[in-house]
């Protein structure tokens, strides 16, 4: 009679055991489906904004353009001006980068004249 009983007994936790699991995969089944509506949710929303953004976009060049117009230039004016110093601006960063590369070649030059000069006071003695 004792060994049926434990048997009883292993039967039970077994099928306590199945029961927990299956109650867990759904939890988990459950929250995954949340997880994905909530993501489904945010990227609507983030698009729905995008949208609202680009509908605002002609809006704000229109109001630009009459800006421009009401001060009396136009906006190739303003944009052949920006181009101008836009160009002034590269050449300026090309002589500061030259200015760069240059101290960069001296300094170069300087440590392998002190790196030979050691490796030749070093081969005399």
């Amino acid at each position: 009679m004792g060994g049926s009983d434990q048997q009883e007994l292993d039967w039970n936790s077994y099928d306590k055991i199945t029961r927990e699991m299956a109650l867990q995969q759904l939890r988990q089944a459950e929250e995954k489906s949340k997880a994905k509506e909530i993501a489904h949710i945010r990227a609507e929303r983030a698009a729905q904004v995008k949208a609202e953004k680009m509908a605002k976009v002609p809006e704000r060049r229109r109001e630009r353009e009459e800006n421009a117009s009401v001060k009396g230039e136009s906006i190739k004016k303003r944009n052949k001006r920006s181009k101008e110093e836009k160009e002034k601006l590269a050449e300026f960063q090309e002589v500061k980068l030259k200015e760069r590369l240059m101290k960069i070649h001296r300094k170069k030059f300087i440590l392998n004249q002190a790196i030979n000069q050691r490796r030749g006071s070093v081969g005399e003695i």
